[in-house]
């Protein structure tokens, strides 16, 4: 059975320490997303593309500090990349849930998002994807990515 789970980054740090297409797969906001985690969403889909394309050191570079202070860049492509690439182009990602956390095993206090994407790839459909989000700024920015 395909078990796959990429947990980059806040896999790592929780064992130191929650509230709670290729590139045109269709992946958009639906309505009954609140406006308050509209910005969250479309940042985790700008970056999940990044992964759809194979821009794997892109991916990288836009992540947030949490997840390139604990992978490195040729880390996180020899985890990311092969995996991937097995499952093939995606061909659709729906939003499941949105959530909220202000701590995370691990991490500082801050402004958190857990969005669980439903995600058809060719050699997997259904498969569940988890982002999780950090406010850095005034932007959100990935430091996590789970694939199972």
């Amino acid at each position: 059975m395909l078990a796959i789970v990429v947990a980059v980054a806040l896999a790592m740090v929780a064992q130191k320490g929650t509230d709670s297409s290729a590139t045109s797969a269709s992946a958009s906001i639906p309505p009954a997303v609140m406006e308050a985690d509209k910005e969250g969403v479309q940042a985790a889909l700008e970056w999940t593309k990044l992964l759809d394309s194979q821009r794997w050191g892109e991916s990288w570079k836009a992540s947030g500090t949490l997840l390139r202070s604990q992978v490195s860049e040729a880390a996180w492509m020899s985890s990311v990349r092969p995996l991937r690439l097995q499952l093939g182009a995606v061909s659709s990602r729906k939003v499941v849930m949105v959530s909220n956390a202000r701590s995370l095993p691990g991490a500082p206090d801050g402004d958190y998002k857990i969005i669980l994407f439903e995600t058809d790839f060719a050699t997997k459909k259904g498969a569940a994807e988890t982002v999780t989000l950090a406010r850095e700024g005034a932007r959100w920015t990935v430091n996590g990515y789970f694939l199972r």
